[in-house]
């Protein structure tokens, strides 16, 4: 059976709103569709956030915000200067303590009681409603946007949102504001962005051709995580030194409609997907690219003195780059298409322990400059160079 990805991705929790992308891939990976997509790429563009993990490629877009997190958000997004003194007792060598006395200095918070900050709490969306209102020093309101909000100690900077069109408020009538609703990461972008003035970066510009990809699973692949899976498309399709052609190329996740179709699938399933392919590895056919999981889950023994991530990007790239340029039959095993130092061509087939042992080359995860050259002439049209390593 076929499924998507973001149907599947529902399961762990990381399934986003929206249907269509708001913008091109471009910082995270887990916001496309999402409908604050175009605000969360304009946030990180102005560097108010980083991202949510090591590799800054998840932005975690249906996590809450915390008020240590948000006061580091704040700090960023209003460039606020360090602060003299220590406001509060409970976030004492916290990672978020020096943002958190700025914005105390800065009088955007007065805390939660007393001498504390209660900096694990989440920020719920009266509050955020005065951060920003204090933080941009916006004057109350005399109107009543929202139905919900009466009564409300934040009423009246809710209302200042409101104004300017920062809020337009959580139901599609634009009559309830959910004040005691939590924020998330995704909702907090958009308040920022609109309050903020920030419009999204084109992530086209200076590209000179789009490729798009979707993302599934093939039958019940049980080994592969499928959000590793989708981290690992990400990284190999984006990452410096690959197939982007120095920033030539860009490729953008599309639920529908894509270039190339990249499935996680089960290893009993790649076999009868076409007549070149088997059970125990991946396989391209046409624009399906069939990531074996058993495979893609553990690596060859020449492999593992390198990290399983840099086995499952190389096992991405190379498939790609049979449907970029290279067909199945196009396999670079003859060890003299190794780089001088040692690096194997990414098209050599890797995987196998009978191509890879004692002929010299090392495991490579990129494609070398000749792979890049032909990938190059296939797909940019004003490219000069006609290289004699690539497939006729």
């Amino acid at each position: 059976m076929r499924r998507p990805l973001p149907v599947l991705l529902a399961t762990v929790a990381t399934l986003l709103a929206g249907a269509v992308p708001a913008v091109a891939h471009g910082s995270f990976w887990d916001d496309d569709g999402n409908t604050h997509e175009a605000n969360i790429e304009a946030v990180a563009d102005d560097g108010v956030t980083a991202g949510c993990n090591e590799l800054q490629d998840r932005y975690c877009p249906r996590t809450h915000v915390s008020r240590a997190q948000m006061a580091t958000f704040l700090q960023r997004a209003l460039d606020l200067p360090p602060a003299e003194q220590d406001h509060f007792s409970d976030d004492d060598g916290a990672a978020h303590e020096d943002a958190i006395n700025a914005v105390a200095e800065a009088d955007i918070t007065r805390g939660c009681a007393e001498d504390r900050f209660c900096p694990d709490a989440p920020v719920l969306r009266d509050q955020m409603a005065s951060f920003i209102a204090r933080g941009l020093d916006l004057p109350p309101s005399d109107s009543d946007h929202f139905s919900d909000d009466d009564g409300s100690e934040h009423e009246a900077n809710i209302d200042a949102l409101a104004d300017r069109g920062i809020t337009t408020g959580c139901d599609a009538e634009g009559t309830r504001y959910c004040p005691r609703r939590e924020v998330h990461r995704d909702a907090m972008a958009s308040f920022l962005a609109r309050a903020l003035g920030l419009e999204a970066p084109d992530p086209t510009t200076g590209h000179e051709r789009v490729i798009t990809y979707s993302l599934g699973t093939e039958g019940a692949p049980d080994r592969g995580s499928v959000a590793v899976f989708s981290t690992r498309v990400h990284q190999a399709l984006h990452g410096d030194g690959g197939w982007s052609i120095q920033d030539r190329i860009l490729y953008r996740f599309v639920e529908e409609g894509s270039d190339v179709n990249i499935w996680l699938t089960d290893d009993d399933a790649v076999g009868d997907r076409h007549a070149v392919c088997s059970d125990d590895w991946s396989c391209t056919v046409g624009d399906d690219i069939y990531i074996n999981d058993e495979n893609f889950a553990n690596p060859p023994a020449h492999w593992q003195d390198r990290d399983v991530s840099d086995y499952q990007r190389y096992v991405i790239n190379h498939e790609a780059g049979h449907f970029l340029n290279f067909d199945q039959r196009s396999h670079y095993n003859d060890p003299a298409w190794c780089a001088p130092d040692g690096r194997a061509p990414v098209m050599m087939q890797q995987s196998k322990p009978s191509v890879m042992d004692g002929n010299g080359c090392v495991p490579n995860v990129w494609p070398l400059g000749f792979e890049r050259d032909c990938v190059e002439e296939a797909w940019l049209p004003d490219t000069t160079t006609q290289s004699e390593e690539c497939p006729e």
